[in-house]
């Protein structure tokens, strides 16, 4: 068990708590499967908040979900009115 849990310390640090292949130092290469999934969140919530906001759609608001879906890809659209 103390094996296991060295060894998950090790995949985390070597991989630099990124979403990026396993030794991929500077993270020139994604994980793809992660790529996929904050591609999936941002066009599905950016369609949800077009459709709640209508016309007060922004940049900022596109700008918004992006860096939320980045940081999780389970990101759901919420207004703050």
């Amino acid at each position: 068990m103390k094996s296991l849990l060295i060894i998950s310390v090790l995949c985390l640090f070597l991989t630099g708590c990124q979403a990026c292949r396993f030794l991929d130092w500077n993270c020139s290469e994604p994980n793809p499967k992660w790529s996929k999934n904050v591609n999936e969140c941002t066009r599905t919530q950016q369609a949800v908040a077009r459709t709640i906001l209508g016309s007060q759609y922004t940049d900022k608001v596109d700008s918004a979900i992006l860096s939320s879906c980045i940081k999780n890809t389970n990101y759901k659209f919420k207004t703050t009115n």
